[in-house]
């Protein structure tokens, strides 16, 4: 069993971190949102400091267009780190922007 925190509150996440072994932590624009006016860059390179070094970080684009979608994912692995699982609403757009993010670099 792995344990997933599907927020992104700091002070829960140290606390949960703190009594189980998490498997990561995943978010989204709604969670996002829950935290109020946040730097939202540094706010997850905090949660990404509380993790264990194996824990995985999952973090959900914001923008509905193809263009969009793939600047997101960008700025979410330039700006955080190349590790995060970037998350990708499952549309027909979605579906291209995994096919793109997902194809081995060279």
């Amino acid at each position: 069993m792995e344990f997933m925190l599907d927020t992104a509150n700091l002070e829960a996440i140290r606390r949960y971190a703190e009594n189980l072994p998490l498997a990561g932590v995943t978010s989204n624009p709604s969670i996002i949102k829950k935290e109020g006016k946040i730097d939202f860059f540094n706010h997850m390179k905090e949660i990404r400091a509380i993790l264990a070094p194996t824990a995985s970080l999952h973090v959900q684009v914001v923008a509905t267009d193809y263009a969009g979608m793939m600047r997101d994912a960008e700025a979410i692995l330039k700006q955080i780190d190349e590790h995060v699982f970037i998350k990708v609403p499952v549309t027909e757009l979605g579906l291209r922007v995994i096919k793109r993010i997902a194809r081995p670099k060279h």
